[in-house]
């Protein structure tokens, strides 16, 4: 019989086995500091979405001496004058089961038996510090946890892709480049008019991340994304980069057309790896709602 109870500091050892057997190709292994930072909510990114949280539990599902699965949740605070407007609502922050569907269902249920009050509940819906950039469930490598929130009537968008692909060492210089709080950022302006950007950062075990790629529509289809492409890897290799990560929001075509610039990175040796799932259950979420 699979049980719940709460999580405790000696529960890291096996819930560490349960994240490395849940880990996508290019991602480092997830140590226990990265663990004790999730529990906390310490994360560099989507910091916004982790400083909405009132609280964040973390359980596991356990039979006998065994620990088959974990999961972690909060609810959003109610004060509304952040940027994301809080509103009480639920988030399933991770869920790692080594994708038993039996126990997937289980810590479901009891996750959303302790959200049952809350307007909506999203699942997966930003990073983690368990993971180097990983902003959603990835289909490919994790279909049952993905079926298991469908069957709950979790309504699922497909927001990132998720790619990895070589430096390189050889680049010219187009972009100014500034340094931020966690990591670079490559401009190039003419006059006072910005035409394209980049933001890079190192990740732990020298993974480079390229975070954000951008030329303006009317200088687009002149090579100048392919040689800021170039300058953010060769950048990512000057601060000891060995591969580097991209994530690409292609959940909109109608608003965001990414075709162009994802065959611009696959041209250069990046592959998929897996596509990004975001949920939400309950009331749409407002940016979501028909007028």
């Amino acid at each position: 019989m699979i049980k719940m109870r709460d999580f405790s500091q000696r529960d890291i050892p096996p819930l560490l086995e349960l994240l490395h057997a849940d880990q996508l190709p290019a991602q480092p292994r997830t140590t226990a500091h990265d663990v004790q930072c999730a529990l906390a909510g310490q994360t560099t990114i989507d910091q916004k979405w982790w400083e909405a949280l009132a609280g964040i539990r973390t359980i596991v599902a356990t039979q006998g001496n065994d620990i088959l699965g974990a999961a972690s949740y909060g609810v959003q605070k109610t004060d509304r004058r952040g940027t994301l407007q809080p509103d009480g609502s639920g988030c399933l922050l991770w869920l790692h089961a080594r994708e038993n569907r039996p126990v997937i269902e289980a810590l479901l249920a009891a996750v959303l038996a302790s959200l049952q009050e809350c307007p909506r509940v999203y699942a997966f819906w930003f990073a983690t510090p368990l993971t180097v950039g990983i902003e959603g469930l990835p289909l490919a490598h994790r279909p049952v946890t993905h079926q298991v929130l469908c069957e709950h009537h979790f309504v699922g968008k497909d927001d990132w892709l998720y790619m990895a692909g070589p430096i390189t060492t050889q680049a010219e210089q187009v972009a100014d480049v500034e340094r931020t709080a966690h990591g670079w950022k490559l401009s190039l302006q003419e006059g006072d008019e910005r035409i394209a950007e980049a933001d890079v950062s190192l990740g732990k075990n020298r993974l480079g991340v390229l975070h954000w790629l951008w030329v303006r529509e009317d200088r687009r289809g002149h090579g100048l994304g392919t040689r800021l492409f170039f300058q953010a890897r060769k950048l990512l290799s000057d601060a000891g980069a060995h591969t580097v990560l991209l994530f690409v929001d292609h959940d909109d075509p109608v608003e965001r057309d990414r075709t162009p610039a994802i065959r611009l990175y696959q041209r250069h040796g990046f592959e998929v790896i897996d596509h990004l799932w975001s949920y939400w259950r309950g009331t749409p979420p407002p940016w979501l709602a028909t007028p």
